[in-house]
Parts: structure tokens; sequence; C-alpha cells
């Protein structure tokens, strides 16, 4: 498990896209979390198709994603980005927990050949026990920043997930030109469980 600071502050109201009934900032305290999911599950507020639009679902103090962004078609994370951008408020953040594939196809091709077994598919397809678990697209973090930029986000900063084998980034992206001057004094801290297993 690792501890990571989320740019949020109390009586923030934030969009977690893609949290199923398992959301993981649920809970927190101070925050109001809306959870928006392609399944109506336990905990989903809303349900959308997150790879169509809905930049018309309102404007929020935060958008947050753990392991979502993979799942995004490599055809429409651009138009995905751009509906974060849309419904963050100035001064926000966008925060999305993501496997770097890279990193992940570098740790895979350690193995010699006759090592790989299908855990190594699910680590880079995704699990597929239903038909949206699949992984869409290869990440990597100079693509991810550079698409972030090209979307409008004014800074943003990528770190790795402290978990040896599991290969994980946090990405973390900016609404707004002032960030020299932006603080989050009451920001809180998330314990993550990254969910990417790793090939054994």
């Amino acid at each position: 498990m690792s501890t990571i600071v989320v740019p949020f502050k109390d009586g923030d109201t934030i969009i977690e896209l893609g949290g199923g009934d398992k959301p993981t900032l649920k809970g927190l305290l101070g925050l109001k979390i809306i959870n928006v999911d392609i399944r109506q599950l336990p905990g989903v507020d809303i349900v959308r198709n997150l790879e169509e639009d809905f930049s018309d679902i309102g404007m929020f103090d935060g958008v947050f994603a753990s392991y979502l962004l993979e799942h995004i078609s490599w055809r429409k994370v651009a138009h995905f980005l751009e509906q974060c951008y849309k419904i963050l408020k100035p001064n926000s953040y966008a925060l999305f927990v993501v496997p770097d594939t890279y990193a992940q196809m570098q740790k895979i091709l350690e193995k010699p050949p006759e090592k790989i077994n299908l855990d190594d598919s699910s680590f880079l397809f995704g699990g597929q026990e239903f038909s949206d678990n699949t992984h869409k697209w290869l990440i990597s973090r100079p693509l991810l920043h550079s698409m972030l930029t090209h979307t409008g986000f004014s800074e943003v900063e990528i770190t790795s997930l402290a978990s040896p084998d599991a290969r994980d980034i946090i990405v973390k992206a900016y609404k707004g030109e002032q960030i020299g001057e932006q603080t989050n004094p009451d920001s809180v801290k998330l314990n993550l469980m990254g969910r990417q297993k790793p090939p054994t």
C-alpha cells in the first residue's frame, strides 16, 4: 500500500471518474465525492460512458481517476482529457493514477520467453473479467505529459507510486497559470492500493 498526498482541500467537491463500486476517495474526511462510472453499481452516483462527452456533468474543485485512463480507447483519450479539463474549475487539479505501460513492458522483457505466462497478459491488457476492463493504449510518461500540456494544463507532475512491482505512476495536472501562488495547506493523505497485478 502506498500513501500519496491528494491536492484537494476540506470542502472541495471532487468528481471521481471510473470509481466503480469501490471509489477510492469515498469516505475521505472533508471531501464531497461524486462517483461516475459506466456501470450502475452500489456507490455510483452518475452512470456515464466516459469515452463520450461528459462536459455537461458540472464543474468541480478536482478531478480524480484511479486506474481508469488506460481503459479509454487510444482513439478517444485526447477527447477524454479535454473533458476533464472542461469540468475542472480554474486553479484546480486533476489527479490520475495509471500504469506506466512502457515500464511494464520493460519488466516483462527482462524475463526469458519461456517464463512468459498469462499473468503477463493481465498485467498489460487488463483483467478482462468484463468488457470494459481492457487496457486500450500504451502509456509512457513523456506521452502523457505531452498530451496533458497540449490539452491546456499549465503544470504537469509525474511521480512513481511506491510499488516496486506494479510500475504505476501518479499524474498531477494543474489548470491555471499561477502555480507558484497556489497552495493546499489542508491537503489530505490517501492510502492507495495498486490494482495492477505484477508479472510473476
